[in-house]
């Protein structure tokens, strides 16, 4: 794998930086783009920075034009700097370079005077320190919710069991998610079920959006009968986050009153 040798640089001209999973390789989502060795399908994990169409793209399968010394390979996680392309059912973008998961993370915390990254790096912290199961693995199947709920919880309460009402209606969908590996909490289980607001509406805009054969660490939320919730945009992280989510976990919570494991 090779990235590009000026992500310092790229890292200020993007307009568009996320982290996602490399999907395939030679593929495109947009019909009228020629595949070539430059074209591959990511799947954006979580959106660093990005503005309009760019900023609800979490959960979903884009089309990254590398650029003439990237190399990448399928299922590989990476932070990609890039700007917008093409807009239509799909989206395309242009690299402008990559880092693998560790180093872009380094980057970040070389860089505190970029409040973007510094709020970003500070939610993950936090996410981490407030989650109460924190999984990787894949998603076996994702159906509706077998209860209707409603409305969206606020921060620290139980979601209520209600009947849909309004435009902003959560549309609950209930996955299930092969264990792989615990990093923190405890599972009995090698299968874990969690439910995720499948809205498009603002107010569940940026919670990704979970589907099956999905991979990735889940931070998960337990809520007293309702089980385990995914309500974040950074709930979901790449493959290949364990290492960070390690050294988070070894970090002192600034904004979490909750006990640890």
């Amino acid at each position: 794998m090779t990235a590009s040798p000026r992500q310092p640089s790229a890292a200020k001209r993007a307009s568009f930086i996320f982290t996602g999973t490399v999907q395939a390789l030679r593929r495109s989502t947009v019909p009228n783009i020629p595949v070539s060795s430059r074209t591959a399908v990511v799947r954006v994990s979580d959106v660093v920075r990005g503005s309009g169409a760019l900023s609800d793209l979490a959960g979903r399968d884009i089309t990254v034009q590398l650029g003439d010394r990237e190399r990448i390979r399928p299922g590989q996680a990476a932070t990609f700097y890039a700007e917008g392309w093409l807009f239509g059912d799909s989206v395309a973008v242009r690299s402008l370079g990559h880092a693998d998961v560790g180093r872009a993370a380094a980057v970040a915390a070389a860089r505190p005077g970029d409040p973007v990254r510094v709020k970003a790096a500070k939610d993950l912290d936090d996410h981490v320190a407030e989650a109460d199961l924190i999984v990787r693995g894949r998603v076996a199947r994702v159906a509706v919710a077998a209860t209707p709920l409603g409305r969206a919880p606020s921060r620290g309460s139980t979601p209520k069991c209600t009947t849909p009402i309004s435009e902003h209606a959560a549309q609950w969908r209930e996955a299930v998610i092969d264990v792989a590996e615990v990093s923190k909490g405890t599972s009995r289980t090698r299968r874990v079920t969690v439910k995720f607001p499948s809205s498009s509406d603002v107010r569940w805009a940026k919670v990704p959006k979970l589907r099956p054969g999905q991979e990735g660490v889940f931070l998960l939320h337990a809520d007293k009968g309702f089980g385990y919730t995914l309500l974040h945009a950074q709930d979901v992280q790449p493959p290949g986050a364990d290492h960070m989510i390690e050294t988070r976990r070894a970090r002192p919570s600034r904004g979490s009153h909750r006990k640890s494991d």
